[in-house]
């Protein structure tokens, strides 16, 4: 189940645009904090909040249109 998820996850970050899938990946997954992950990005503080709503918005789509790859 673990590495269901995984797969899962992984092909969901890879639907997003890079910097959404940077974001969820450094901040989400890494728990890396928003100024090593504007940093990283060169964004703003405010921009990195602003991807990862987006991303978030994003990922709950794609997570909706995915759910025939988690197994019943």
């Amino acid at each position: 189940a673990v590495g269901e998820a995984r797969h899962v996850v992984q092909r969901m970050l890879e639907e997003l645009p890079p910097d959404y899938a940077t974001v969820v990946r450094l901040y989400d997954l890494e728990g890396h904090d928003v100024d090593k992950v504007a940093g990283e990005l060169g964004r703003s503080r405010g921009a990195v909040h602003m991807l990862r709503a987006r991303a978030h918005d994003r990922l709950r789509t794609l997570l909706g249109s995915m759910s025939n790859y988690l197994s019943q």
